[in-house]
């Protein structure tokens, strides 16, 4: 029976978590230029309907404390929230692989 060869476990697993951190890195960036695209639509929205004139209590309830936010909006907020947290679990375990591969 061969033993197993943790050194070369753990650096497989700090490349292995290297790569991932940065593919997250790369999604938060993107996600966050699709978020600055979508809440310029939303400020250019409310200021519309703000125009418009006078607005009805139905109106008000949506639109009344400025902070309209639009479910596109919402859905990209939840998706780099994830990749925030997937990427610090990430960097969690990358650093102790590292730990590990140092110690050996």
């Amino acid at each position: 029976m061969e033993q197993f060869n943790w050194k070369e476990f753990y650096e497989h697993q700090v490349g292995f978590y290297t790569k991932e951190v940065e593919f997250y890195d790369r999604q938060i960036e993107s996600l966050t230029r699709q978020l600055d695209r979508r809440r310029k639509e939303d400020r250019e929205t409310t200021e519309y309907v703000w125009n418009r004139g006078v607005l009805t209590e139905i109106e008000m309830e949506i639109w009344g404390d400025g902070k309209y936010e639009s479910v596109e909006t919402h859905k990209i907020l939840l998706e780099r929230r994830k990749y925030y947290l997937n990427r610090k679990r990430d960097r969690n375990k990358l650093e102790n692989y590292k730990r590990h591969l140092a110690e050996m």
